[in-house]
């Protein structure tokens, strides 16, 4: 939580700069391919376990230089879904869990927000590579349909993020994003690949 409020501070101070100092504010949507961690081991018997799923994030950000931006973002990375029958098993944290009746689903959605800090290097005029790094609160938000079995594998928690992409301007005020992201969250990280469109204040 510290972290997180000495990032939204650094954002309000670039806000405070002088319109001089930052270049252009933005808004944008990306969508892309989730490789998530279930944060199960193993599974047993005819059990099975999908990790990856599509994702979508919404972001805004604000130039306080020439090379770096400070953006905030609300990501939903997609579900993960453990499913098993009756006796069947999986491993989580260790712990050996049974399905206590069929057609078990267990899914798991998970969300993040935050803020990161991003560097860019001019390729050409129009192309940019960028860099990130982040600080965001994320939250796993299990459900399990219908209502049997004997674990729950919700979690919530705040970690780093990690990023590298490039960025192609379209127009002066359109530009196109691809990114490879990190979400670390504890021991169940996240791998986010994704593209994206942004549209840029006058």
């Amino acid at each position: 939580m510290r972290k997180l409020v000495l990032s939204a501070l650094t954002m309000m101070v670039c806000l405070s700069m002088p319109g001089s100092v930052w270049a252009k504010a933005y808004l944008g949507v990306s969508g892309g391919w989730s490789m998530m961690d279930a944060g199960i081991a193993s599974v047993g018997g005819g059990a099975s376990l999908e990790e990856d799923d599509f994702g979508f994030k919404l972001f805004a950000g604000v130039d306080c230089s020439p090379m770096m931006t400070v953006e905030f973002f609300y990501a939903d990375l997609g579900s993960t879904e453990l499913k098993g029958n009756d006796g069947d098993s999986y491993v989580h944290n260790g712990q050996t869990c049974y399905f206590l009746s069929d057609g078990i689903t267990l899914k798991s959605d998970v969300t993040s927000y935050g803020l990161a800090m991003l560097w860019r290097w001019p390729m050409t005029d129009d192309l940019t590579a960028i860099g990130k790094v982040g600080y965001h609160g994320w939250d796993i938000d299990a459900d399990i349909s219908p209502l049997a079995g004997n674990a729950c594998l919700s979690d919530s928690g705040s970690d780093w993020l990690l990023g590298v992409g490039l960025q192609a301007d379209l127009t002066d005020r359109l530009a196109a994003r691809i990114e490879f992201e990190r979400y670390l969250m504890d021991s169940r990280d996240t791998d986010f690949i994704s593209l994206g469109l942004l549209i840029k204040t006058p």
